[in-house]
């Protein structure tokens, strides 16, 4: 019991803060960023969010929630694959997804900490 409060204890004053300032970073990130290229890497694992990066940047794009679609109802990680190709102007929250001949805008959810 004593452990399981102590764990407690270090998840809410350190885990959380930590977490909170990589989210920020990371949401800051993309946001500056102007992405124009192809995906070379996009996770497709639930649990770590959406992470993608792009042939012509070194930089993996980590731990947003972007969906797509007119209603927002699709997750990034699951429409978008290696070869797309992407476009997002710098400071915009919106990133085009060319798949083919179809092309999705893709929505990151705002860091609002």
């Amino acid at each position: 019991m004593i452990m399981l409060i102590l764990w407690l204890i270090y998840a809410v004053t350190v885990e959380r803060p930590n977490t909170e300032a990589r989210e920020k970073l990371n949401y800051n990130m993309f946001h500056n960023a102007n992405l124009n290229g192809k995906i070379s890497y996009v996770n497709k694992e639930p649990h770590f969010g959406d992470r993608f990066q792009i042939y012509s940047d070194t930089t993996v794009y980590d731990q947003l929630l972007m969906f797509c679609g007119k209603d927002r109802g699709e997750q990034f990680r699951l429409v978008a694959d290696i070869g797309d190709s992407i476009f997002k102007p710098k400071y915009s929250d919106t990133l085009t997804l060319i798949k083919g001949n179809k092309i999705y805008y893709c929505y990151v959810r705002e860091y609002k900490g």
